[in-house]
């Protein structure tokens, strides 16, 4: 749906694997451990980071970096992110695995890949 590009430093492969092994997993552990206990200050910790990360694809997306395709823009990744950082502080597995794999589907069909 969407596709990071490679520039004169790095390649392909070289990003996909900093993104996958440094940077996603860095900012979920930023996420969880500065998670609020209190209702409102989660909701601000939530959009806080949802800001951040569709701030980052929106620059990566306009210098090149990033390129979109079978219908997916910007406006869907902030569905994504709002719906990934609700399900990322869950604390009950039970639902919320069941709830992640419906998602997966969910996108998988609306976007041809099924």
């Amino acid at each position: 749906m969407w596709r990071l590009e490679p520039d004169q430093l790095i390649n392909y492969t070289g990003v996909v694997m900093l993104h996958t092994f440094c940077i996603y997993p860095l900012t979920a552990f930023l996420y969880l451990t500065r998670f609020p206990e209190v209702e409102w200050k989660a909701a601000v910790h939530i959009a806080k980071w949802v800001l951040i990360y569709i701030g980052v694809e929106w620059v990566g997306y306009r210098l090149g970096y990033i390129t979109y395709s079978h219908g997916w823009n910007c406006w869907w990744s902030l569905f994504f992110d709002v719906h990934m950082f609700l399900m990322l502080h869950h604390t009950k597995p039970v639902w919320s695995i069941p709830m992640t794999i419906l998602s997966i589907f969910f996108y998988l069909i609306l976007f041809g890949y099924l």
